[in-house]
């Protein structure tokens, strides 16, 4: 049970939120404690107190706490990542991926008949023990789910990442609540539930396994129709298993893809929703390891002019919501074009702004070549490109960054 410098950071936490205006430096200092402090074991009642604590600081239930920012930006953006920290820690066995890796490794040291090293442990995050039942669960987390649902309404894939996280590394009672709050989702027709959640999981682990043997005419006939009709997520993640398909020359596809990967990729830039969570997605399971806008390039299956394929993705103007389970395509084209500034002006005159951004300020220096994009961006109309734009110029060129 807890006690010590969990209890007393817990302690002090609260008192501190509960003395009227509360100093945004010594919240951060207080959640950091609580969460460096954090038990394996914890009674029900203090594990009430941690989760409805942080949902007080971050306003999603109870008299919000009172907090002076001013002056303390960093602070105040600390105190939202520490929050979302705490209670997603709380919610997902969080060294659940860590144990498999680990262990997986001492698997593998054992079969090679070589003894286990204690460095390899060193890491291991053991399962936390939550004292409380699913009856007892559901009313706790009630006000986060509701806060959830509620940002649904602005973002509505805003609820994702979580609900992937808790589903992927489940930790009981928490796992089932989300599931039948998912499944609520689905009964009222709301986009994102549990069944799209499940196939996508499922598509990833097929993606991943990369020994999964299909026939073309059940992907002409039955997988890529789904492309354009699917939840994005859904979509993206089938989209990720096509492109492990057609990785290493399409060998894994029986009797071979019927459509060259030229013809592949034309489909998908031509889509007429999903184009981008979908791009992402095949180039996520082409490539799953470095840059696969490179190894499409040196692919000699690939004929067409991948620069122009690129802005022909981009041109559908969507803009790319986080979707857990693939990568998403912008992260590509910074990753690829961060010293390609010809290309990247040509995303300007095409109006992609916020990527041409990604591309300049991922590593600006003078061999990037993208000092003149910076000056451009900082000069452009759209006033947060421009700020970043300024920033990044003062930061890699401050002889010269102050334009704009």
């Amino acid at each position: 049970m807890p006690g010590g410098a969990f209890e007393d950071a817990l302690d002090g936490l609260e008192s501190l939120c509960a003395g009227g205006v509360a100093r945004a430096d010594q919240v951060d200092k207080g959640l950091r404690a609580l969460s460096a402090a954090r038990p394996l074991e914890m009674s029900a009642d203090a594990l009430r107190r941690m989760l409805l604590l942080c949902y007080r600081i971050a306003g999603i239930d109870g008299p919000r706490v009172a907090i002076d920012a001013s002056g303390q930006e960093r602070a105040r953006q600390s105190i939202g990542y520490m929050v979302d920290q705490i209670i997603e820690d709380t919610l997902k066995d969080r060294g659940g991926f860590n144990r498999g890796f680990i262990e997986g490794q001492a698997a593998r040291e054992a079969a090679l008949g070589r003894a286990g090293s204690d460095e390899l442990f060193a890491h291991y995050i053991p399962r936390y023990s939550v004292p409380l039942t699913v009856a007892e669960a559901g009313p706790l987390l009630a006000p986060y789910l509701r806060a959830l649902e509620a940002g649904m309404s602005e973002h509505r894939h805003a609820h994702l990442r979580i609900c992937w996280k808790v589903l992927e590394h489940p930790l009981p009672p928490f796992e089932q609540v989300f599931r039948d709050w998912l499944a609520e989702l689905d009964a009222r027709g709301i986009p994102g539930g549990l069944k799209a959640i499940t196939r996508a999981r499922a598509l990833v682990a097929m993606a991943e396994a990369g020994r999964q043997h299909i026939g073309w005419e059940e992907i002409e006939t039955t997988l890529l129709p789904q492309l354009s009709s699917e939840h994005p997520m859904v979509a993206a993640t089938l989209s990720r298993f096509l492109g492990a398909l057609y990785a290493e020359g399409g060998r894994r596809i029986q009797g071979g893809p019927a459509w060259p990967l030229d013809r592949m990729l034309d489909h998908i830039a031509e889509l007429p929703e999903n184009r981008r969570p979908v791009a992402g997605g095949f180039l996520n399971g082409y490539g799953d390891f470095g840059d696969p806008l490179h190894a499409l390039r040196n692919d000699p299956g690939v004929g067409l002019d991948l620069d122009t394929w690129v802005l022909a993705v981009l041109a559908d103007n969507h803009p790319e919501p986080y979707l857990p389970g693939a990568q998403a395509f912008w992260f590509y084209v910074h990753e690829h074009y961060w010293a390609s500034p010809e290309f990247v002006m040509r995303l300007i005159d095409a109006g992609h702004l916020w990527e041409a951004l990604m591309c300049a300020t991922e590593q600006p220096n003078e061999t990037s070549g993208m000092e003149p994009v910076l000056r451009r961006l900082a000069a452009c109309d759209e006033a947060e490109i421009a700020r970043s734009a300024r920033e990044c110029l003062q930061r890699a060129f401050p002889e010269g960054g102050s334009a704009g």
